[in-house]
C-alpha cells in the first residue's frame, strides 16, 4: 500500500506537504494539490482514517449495542446485519457490542463506547434510562430500535405492533377462522399491550368471536400449556396467534404432545419471522417486518443527527409487514 512518503518522492515535495493536501486540509498551492491528488490516485493511496478524523471530527464509525439480550435471540442478528448494510451504504463502519456487563456496572458504558472514538450509537434490547444518560453525557447521537418506556427523551424507531396484530388477524379471518386465540406475554411490556390493542380492535371490526377467555396473558414460558388447556375444551378456537415465533414453536410441541395436529385440528401463527419457524414441521406461518426497513430508518435517523440535525425525540413506527406463509395455517374444518 502506498504511503505519504511514496507520494512525496514522486511529486517532488515534502511528506508534510502531502499530509496537508490529503489529510489535514492545510494550505497547498492549487497546482501542487492537483499533482499530489493525481499521484495518490495512481498509487492507490488511502488516507489514514485517524488522521482524517482529527480534521473532520468524524470517524465514520457507529456502534450497534445490544443491551441485556443475546445476539442469537430472535431477530437481533437480522437487525445487526441490516444496520451494517445500511451504514456501509453511507460509508460508515459498524462496531458491535453486547452491553451485558452494563447490568453489573450500572454506571459504566460497554468497553467499546468508553475506549473507541465513534460518531453515534444505535441500541436495542433492554435499554435503561441510565444507559441513555451515559451515552448522552458523551455527547453521542443516539437512536433506539424497538419499544422502550424511558424517562429520558430519545429518538426511537420501532415496529408498529398494532398494525402487525391487525395483519395477522386479517389473514386468519380471510381463511375463515372466527374464534382465534391470542397468546400474549405480560402486559407490563409495551410490545404486548400494543399487540393486544390491535388484536382486540381488529376482532371487533371483523365481527369475530371476542370472548375474553380467547386471550391468554401470562409469562411466555407458561403460554404453551395454557393454549393446550384452552384447545381441549368445548367451543375451542380454530386458530392461535402467538406473540412471537419462539412461543409458537413451543406451543406446537405442546399441542403435539397433547394429541392435537397442526393445522388439521388448529391453525397456529407466529410473529417476528425468526429462523426457528423455518425448521419445524409444519413450517410456521408468521408476520415480520419487511426487509431491512427498521434498521435502514434507524441508520437514517442517526446520520441526520451526526450531520447536525436537531435530534427528533419522537417515536417513528414502521408498519411495513409481510406475511411469511408456511404450512401451519389452513381454513378451519367444517
Amino acid at each position: 500500500m502506498a504511503t505519504i512518503v511514496d507520494i512525496a518522492r514522486k511529486a517532488g515535495v515534502s511528506p508534510r506537504t502531502v499530509s496537508r493536501a490529503l489529510n489535514t486540509g492545510g494550505y497547498v498551492g492549487k497546482e501542487t494539490l492537483k499533482r499530489i491528488q493525481k499521484i495518490a490516485e495512481e498509487l492507490g493511496y488511502r488516507p489514514h482514517a485517524y488522521a482524517q478524523s482529527m480534521t473532520t471530527r468524524k470517524t465514520n464509525n457507529i456502534a450497534f449495542v445490544l443491551c441485556d439480550r443475546p445476539i442469537t435471540e430472535s431477530g437481533y442478528f437480522r437487525l445487526l446485519h441490516g444496520v451494517d448494510l445500511a451504514a456501509s451504504g453511507h460509508g460508515y463502519k459498524v462496531l458491535f457490542s453486547s452491553a451485558a456487563e452494563f447490568l453489573s456496572h450500572e454506571r459504566e458504558l460497554p468497553l467499546i463506547l468508553r475506549e473507541t472514538v465513534m460518531d453515534g450509537v444505535i441500541a436495542t434490547g433492554k435499554v435503561s434510562n441510565e444507559f441513555v444518560r451515559l451515552v448522552k453525557a458523551r455527547s453521542l447521537p443516539l437512536v433506539l430500535m424497538g419499544v422502550h418506556e424511558l424517562e429520558e427523551p430519545v429518538a426511537c424507531v420501532q415496529p408498529d405492533y398494532y398494525a402487525g396484530a391487525r395483519i395477522s388477524l386479517e389473514y386468519l379471518a380471510g381463511l375463515g377462522h372466527r374464534a382465534i386465540t391470542l397468546l400474549s406475554g405480560p402486559l407490563s411490556f409495551p410490545i404486548h399491550r400494543e399487540f393486544l390493542e390491535g388484536f382486540q380492535a381488529t376482532a371487533h371490526k371483523l365481527d369475530l368471536d371476542c370472548r375474553e377467555d380467547l386471550v391468554l396473558v401470562d409469562q411466555v414460558e407458561r403460554l404453551p400449556a395454557g393454549a393446550c388447556s384452552l384447545l381441549l375444551r368445548e367451543r375451542a378456537p380454530t386458530a392461535v396467534i402467538a406473540c412471537n415465533d419462539t412461543v409458537a414453536v413451543r406451543t406446537m410441541e405442546a399441542l403435539r404432545e397433547a394429541g392435537l395436529t397442526i393445522p388439521d385440528d388448529v391453525s397456529l401463527m407466529g410473529f417476528g419471522g425468526s429462523e426457528l419457524g423455518l425448521h419445524v414441521v409444519p413450517r410456521l406461518t408468521s408476520v415480520l417486518i419487511s426487509g431491512d426497513s427498521l434498521p435502514r430508518l434507524a441508520v437514517r435517523c442517526l446520520l441526520d443527527q451526526i450531520e447536525g440535525s436537531e435530534p427528533d425525540f419522537s417515536t417513528v413506527k414502521v408498519s411495513a409487514f409481510v406475511l411469511a406463509a408456511g404450512e401451519s395455517c389452513t381454513p378451519p374444518r367444517p
